[in-house]
């Protein structure tokens, strides 16, 4: 089919459209990513209006041809994809699908999945990590020595041995996680790519914080997985984590959701995703401390200690 039009992006991806659709079309956008192979930038363009490409260079920031600037083929983090049972293409940036196809088509996928029994249950269980810097020194001084880091390691075993979507969201404090800590969560990450799972580590600090100069992500690039706090973190990825049973742990948590990082986290993923959505805490999540903290105690941002959320 030349010339596909543009059907949504998966953070915008409509819940209905109109008669096109059957039920609510999220498993469509998630049989695409499941199934999709990858294409050349040559294929990808060749199947688009050049109206909709230079479209798509502009959302993304790139630099259009006779101008300066990185140019799209240019960022090894771009794909492109088809599906080939139905030739549906995609652009995949910074964890965000941009997908290319007429409503029927989208609808014609919807109902196979339907017919296959693909339904959220069936799918694997997402581990979201929040701020596991808030783990190491702050815990210490809060919680003390022996009890922060009993959890830390408990928290990081169950991200070892994770099998399914895991993100990673960091902060400012992730700076603090030694080498070994690190490499073992890059090798979860890595492991759960490669089976097929979305694995993202992204930079998620409130106050405005920015990714320090050796904070590495995983799964895009540096600038389209850097958000303002953990809560626009969750919300960027909640779309693709909508089929999953959620398990959120790191640090912050209060039972009431009322404060900690973690715990805003699990408001923001409910929120994004709706009443039937499964967002639990961990039985590992750390949850405050019931004394306050000292004034003198300044974290990777406020909601990293007991506060508002």
């Amino acid at each position: 089919m030349a010339d596909r039009p543009f059907f949504s992006d998966c953070i915008s991806w409509p819940a209905t459209c109109k008669e096109a659709i059957s039920s609510d079309g999220m498993s469509a956008l998630h049989h695409l990513i499941e199934n999709g192979e990858n294409i050349s930038l040559e294929q990808f363009r060749n199947s688009i209006s050049e109206h909709d490409w230079e479209d798509l260079i502009r959302t993304l920031g790139y630099a259009p041809e006779g101008e300066n600037g990185l140019r799209i083929e240019e960022d090894y983090h771009v794909a492109f994809r088809h599906d080939p049972e139905s030739g549906v293409i995609f652009a995949v940036h910074s964890a965000i699908e941009y997908v290319f196809a007429t409503p029927e088509e989208v609808a014609e996928i919807e109902e196979r999945c339907l017919q296959c029994d693909l339904v959220p249950e069936e799918l694997p269980e997402a581990l979201v990590l929040v701020h596991a810097g808030s783990l190491c020194g702050s815990a210490r001084m809060q919680l003390g020595r022996p009890e922060a880091d009993a959890a830390r390691a408990e928290i990081l075993d169950e991200v070892a041995s994770h099998e399914g979507p895991l993100v990673i969201i960091d902060g400012s404090m992730s700076d603090e996680i030694s080498p070994h800590e690190n490499t073992l969560m890059e090798a979860a990450l890595a492991r759960n790519a490669e089976a097929g799972h979305l694995s993202l580590r992204m930079w998620g600090c409130d106050e405005g914080v920015g990714p320090y100069p050796e904070w590495t992500p995983f799964g895009g690039s540096r600038e389209g997985l850097s958000f303002g706090g953990q809560v626009e973190a969750a919300e960027a990825v909640a779309p693709r984590l909508a089929d999953n049973a959620i398990t959120v742990t790191g640090a912050w948590a209060t039972e009431d959701l009322s404060s900690g990082c973690a715990s805003s986290v699990v408001t923001a993923l409910r929120a994004a995703l709706g009443p039937g959505a499964i967002i639990e805490h961990s039985p590992c999540v750390l949850y405050e401390p019931e004394e306050e903290l000292e004034e003198s105690l300044s974290g990777e941002c406020e909601k990293d200690s007991p506060g508002e959320p």
